[in-house]
Order: structure tokens, then C-alpha cells, then sequence
């Protein structure tokens, strides 16, 4: 009603602005209400002032909880020498009946939440000031919930990822109060960076990485940390920020945590932090490009798996390995570590290993699997792989597992297949999960993805200019591994469009950084497409040569699907100068030795070809 009224002189958007300071703004009342209708604070200091004096203490105590609590986190904020903690219970039990408090009961009925509504706690916070007891309230409330939280660190290695995050994920919003405070100048940052090393395993589960790295990077920054010597918070926190940094951002910092996490968990002698840490490192050495270093550290990581008491972790010892190969262009190899971690790994029930490597192992190997079974020739398998990997992130609902899996793997399988619909549903599903969760760097590229789908669906104008507009908006991005097939899909539309030239630039630009950084994978993909380009240029000479150099490397690798594209490029190139009979059986065998896979885009292009030629 109060609000209702201000409305008529201050507007409706106005009024919503200034709703933050409600007892300020909510002043103009009907003339002819009673006085203590006139205000908003008249109207909460009738109600308060009709208290027993202890319960108007227990109430502004309360007030210091930003979302619900239990009996025992109010009692351990509001009891003292005064209010014991049979008083406080009986106080709390009025205040609900009053209305003053709302009370929820849990799952099953078996115990009871508590919650001030927003006015009234804002109204009981002012109270707390005038009463000079928010310091002492504001210290018992960031000490419970760091109890609580280092409680919760510990369970969070036996219990069901459901019930843990059932039972803690709603102590979020007096996690961050308690956090503001500590970290404030009335604060303790020494209780500060321990709810915030106790409440990482909780923010990375619900997928916060932006919400961990910040909370991280501020108790990083306390200002005693460089007077004593680093402990065990302190590979913790590095740890976290690594994790974070590998989903939020590139560049040298996040080297340098996993660094500083490894340093310290090797001087512990923690060999759980020293797998998580080589585990960072590896991951950080891909986004960098830098993939011979990469192998090495995946090598490490699987010899320090022998010092470890969970035999899971030699298992991904050899996932780390195979996909490190298989960006490296070894996949036969790749195949064999994936597939020997996908047929000995058992996730532990309690889902541990999400924690300690931020995403589903055997979903990560699963969707790597399915990348090279479709380039070795299987699209139907690849498809199958990747489609039930998704559905089991999707049951899983964690959103860093699911992100993951639909990036490394769903979308480009579905690409490659010429699967545009099943493409654009794991695009959106992408997009939607990383925007939600601040995944930056998979945003991005699910944006230059989602342009690409847009180019071979046939607007290829409205494509390419999304596709420079978000290179251009993040440049950095293309060093990352996953960028490189799509630099050759841009080179390759820029051909379409007719700017030949452009194309040439971009595919050279490509095929340099896959020389630089052995990255050759899509070697044969690239070398497929700059001879496409240099045929619409008119150069049939040096296009010819760079299929032929494509087929090589596609036999070299024994990846059926790029000998199919690499053949039919050449049999086109065959057949523009009349060697038809040269063109088609070039093409007929390749065709041949595919068991699966006839109705993906490639091989119907396949069959359409060889009819053309017959």
C-alpha cells in the first residue's frame, strides 16, 4: 500500500530504484491511516516495539543471516550469558508465531529453516547497529559457517554428490555475508581465506568458477600472506585459481598457480594436490598450444599415479596421455590410452573426481573417443558416443561436466557428420550452460560455432560477419586447440563467399600454427581446404599438390574420414580436366572401406560424386 501510493508521484521505475532503502522511500501514507500506517518504519517499529525485550534481542541478532539457518546456526549467533540456547528456541518459536520470522520445514517434515523477510531484516540490522552488536554477531556468524563449511570439505569426498549438495549449496547466501565481512576493514582475513579454502569444493560442484576465482583471488591477496610461510590453504587456493583461471580466462596466471599449487603439494608431500596440479598443468599447456609439453606433463602425471592410494588415477593417467596424442595427430595411439581408461575407470559413487579434475573424467574420454571414431570412418559410433555422453552430463547436472563434453566432443562430431540439427541443439545447449555459469572461454566458442552453423545452413554472409565480429572480439582465443578446425571452416567459407585471397590468408595462418605447435590433428583437413582455394584462385597445379600432400597425411594418420574428403577434392580436381575414369577410381575404393556412416553428409556427397563420374 505504501509503495502503491509513492508510485503516483515517483513513477513505477523509479520507485524500484529506490526500494533498496525502503524505509527512506516508503513514507507517504493515506492521510487518513492510522499512524502507524503512515511509514514503513512505523509500521515495523509498532510491530517491534510490542516485543519482549529479549525477543527484540534474538530478532536484530538474527538479522546478521542473509538467507535461512537452522536452530543451531541462530542459536550460535544469538545465545550468551543472557539468552540461553533453550531461550533462544522458545524467542524463535514466537517470533514465527508473530510473523516476524518465517519458519519452512525441510524435506520429510524432520527439522525446521528459518528466514527474515527482507524488510524486517533490514529494519532488525539497524537495530544491531544502534545496539553496538554487529561486530560480535557478524564473528560468530563467519565462524559458524566456516565451521560448518570445513565440515562440509570433509564430507564432500564420502557423501552422494545429490545429498551434499542438498544438504549445503542453500548455506550460499551466508557464505558470501560471511565473506564480505571478513574480508571488510572490521573483518578477520585469517577466518576469511578459511571459508573460502572450505567452500571451493562448493563452488566448483555448482559450477561458480567466476564466484570461486574471485573469492580465491581476494584471500590471495591478503596482505599477510608473504610473512609466513606458504601451508596447505595455501596450495588450496592456488589450486582453486587454476581451476578457475582454465574456464574463465588465458594467459600466464594461470600457470603460475598450478605452479605454486605443485611446489607446495610437493613439499607436503600431497600427492592427491600433486596429480591435481599436473592435472592443471597439462590442461594449460593445451590452451597454450604448446602440445609436445603437454605430453610430457601427462606423462608425468601418469608416473606420479603410482604414489597414489586410487587406482582411478592411473586411468587417467592414460586419458590425459591419448588426448594429448590425438591433438598431436597420433590417433590410433590416443585410441588405445582412451580407450583403456574408458574400459578399466569406475566412478566413484560419491563422484570425488568431478571435484579433484572439475569435470567428469570418463565424459571427457567418451567425447574424445567419439572425435576419433569418427575420424576413423565411424560416424554412426561417433554419433552414438557422443549423444549418450551428453545425456549423462545432462543427468549429472554439472554444468562444467556438461560444457565440457559438448564442446570437446558433441558439437564437432555432429558438425562433421553433417548433422546441422543435432549441431545446433548442442550449440544452444552450450551456449545457454556457459553464459549461466561464466564459462567465458566456451561462450566464445560456442558463439564462433553457433556462426559457422549459421554458414552451412546457406547464410553465409550473416555467418562470415559473425564469425570475424567474434575473432575479432577475442583474439586470443584462436591459440586455443579447439579453434583450429574452425579457422579452417572460416577459411573455407571466405572461399564460398567468393574472397579467395582472404581464404588463402586465414588457411596459411592456420597451417603455420599447426607446423608451430605440431597440432595436426586437422593437418589434413587444412591442406584439403588451401587446395580448394587455390582451385578457385585458377592455380590447378599447386591445388592438385595440396591434395595429394592432404591424402598423405590422412593415410599417415589412418583417418578414414579425411581420406574421403581429401579424395573426393581430388577427384573433383580430377575431373575438371576430364580424367574421369582417373577421378572415380581414385575415390571408389576409398569409398568402399566404410562399414557405417552412409547417410552423413560425407559419404552421400561421396556416392553423389561417383554417379557424377560413372
Amino acid at each position: 500500500e505504501l509503495a502503491a501510493v509513492r508510485s503516483a508521484t515517483l513513477g513505477i521505475e523509479a520507485l524500484a530504484e529506490r526500494l533498496d532503502d525502503r524505509f527512506r522511500v516508503l513514507t507517504g501514507g493515506r492521510r487518513t491511516a492510522l499512524p502507524r500506517h503512515q511509514t514503513l518504519r512505523a509500521a515495523v517499529d509498532w510491530s517491534f516495539d510490542l516485543l519482549q525485550a529479549d525477543e527484540q534481542l534474538v530478532l536484530r541478532r538474527l538479522a546478521v543471516f542473509a538467507g535461512s539457518f537452522t536452530l543451531e546456526a541462530g542459536s550460535s549467533v544469538v545465545r550468551d550469558d543472557r539468552v540461553s540456547e533453550l531461550a533462544v528456541a522458545d524467542h524463535l518459536g514466537s517470533l514465527v508465531a508473530k510473523s516476524l520470522v518465517v519458519a519452512v520445514a525441510e524435506a520429510g517434515g524432520v527439522s525446521m529453516r528459518y528466514q527474515l523477510r527482507e524488510t524486517m531484516r533490514a529494519y532488525a540490522l539497524d537495530k544491531l547497529n544502534e545496539a553496538g552488536e554487529r561486530l560480535r554477531c557478524a564473528r560468530l556468524h563467519a565462524a559458524y559457517y566456516c565451521a560448518l563449511m570445513e565440515r562440509a570439505a570433509l564430507e564432500a569426498a564420502q557423501a552422494s554428490t545429490a545429498a551434499w549438495l542438498g544438504a549445503y549449496s542453500r548455506q550460499l547466501d551466508n557464505v558470501r555475508a560471511a565473506l564480505a565481512w571478513a574480508f571488510s576493514p572490521e573483518g578477520d582475513s585469517a577466518v576469511g581465506e578459511a571459508l573460502t579454502v572450505a567452500t571451493i569444493p562448493l563452488w566448483m560442484q555448482l559450477s561458480l568458477v567466476n564466484e570461486c576465482r574471485k573469492r580465491v583471488q581476494q584471500a590471495l591477496a591478503n596482505g599477510t600472506r608473504g610473512l609466513r610461510q606458504r601451508s596447505r590453504h595455501d596450495m588450496k587456493l592456488y589450486s582453486a585459481l587454476g581451476s578457475a583461471l582454465v574456464y574463465t580466462s588465458m594467459g600466464p596466471q594461470a600457470q603460475a598457480a598450478w605452479t605454486n599449487a605443485l611446489e607446495i603439494a610437493e613439499a607436503l608431500g600431497d600427492v592427491d594436490y600433486k596429480l591435481r596440479s599436473l592435472w592443471g598443468l597439462w590442461v594449460d599447456r593445451l590452451n597454450s598450444g604448446e602440445l609436445r609439453q603437454s605430453l610430457a606433463v601427462a606423462q608425468r602425471f601418469h608416473e606420479a599415479a603410482a604414489d597414489s592410494s586410487d587406482p582411478n588415477d592411473a586411468w587417467i593417467g592414460e586419458r590425459v596421455i591419448g588426448i594429448s596424442l590425438h591433438f598431436l595427430g597420433e590417433q590410433t595411439p590416443a585410441d588405445q590410452h582412451i580407450v583403456r581408461m574408458i574400459e578399466h575407470y569406475v566412478a566413484p559413487p560419491n563422484r570425488s573426481d568431478i571435484l579433484r579434475f572439475q569435470f567428469d573424467p570418463l565424459l571427457t574420454a567418451r567425447c574424445f573417443h567419439g572425435r576419433i571414431r569418427w575420424l576413423q570412418g565411424y560416424a554412426d559410433q561417433a554419433l552414438h558416443i557422443v549423444e549418450q555422453a551428453i545425456a549423462d552430463a545432462q543427468s549429472q547436472g554439472h554444468a562444467l561436466s556438461l560444457v565440457n563434453s559438448l564442446g570437446q566432443g558433441a558439437c564437432l562430431v555432429a558438425f562433421y557428420a553433417g548433422e546441422l540439427s543435432m549441431a545446433e541443439r548442442f550449440a544452444a545447449m552450450l551456449l545457454d550452460h556457459s553464459a549461466r555459469h561464466g564459462i567465458a572461454l566456451w561462450h566464445a566458442w560456442g558463439r564462433c560455432f553457433s556462426a559457422a552453423l549459421l554458414a552451412r545452413r546457406g547464410d553465409v554472409a550473416a555467418g562470415l560477419q559473425s564469425f570475424r565480429a567474434e575473432l575479432t572480439a577475442h583474439p586470443e582465443t584462436r591459440k586455443l586447440p579447439r579453434y583450429l578446425a574452425l579457422l579452417g571452416e572460416l577459411a573455407r567459407l571466405l572461399g564460398e563467399a567468393g574472397e579467395v585471397a582472404e581464404g588463402l590468408t586465414m588457411i596459411d595462418m592456420a597451417l603455420s600454427r599447426s607446423e608451430r605447435c605440431e597440432e595436426r590433428w586437422c593437418i589434413a583437413e587444412l591442406l584439403r581446404i588451401k587446395g580448394e582455394l587455390l582451385r578457385a584462385a585458377g592455380d590447378a597445379g599447386a591445388a592438385g599438390e595440396h591434395f595429394e600432400h592432404s591424402l598423405r597425411w590422412a593415410r599417415q594418420q589412418q583417418t578414414l574420414a579425411w581420406e574421403l574428403r581429401s579424395t573426393m577434392s581430388l577427384a573433383r580436381w580430377h575431373a575438371d580436366a576430364h580424367r574421369h575414369e582417373q577421378a572415380h577410381a581414385a575415390l571408389s575404393p576409398v569409398y568402399q572401406r566404410f562399414t557405417e556412416g552412409f547417410d552423413s553428409g560425407d559419404l552421400v556427397a561421396a556416392r553423389s560424386l561417383l554417379a557424377q563420374l560413372a
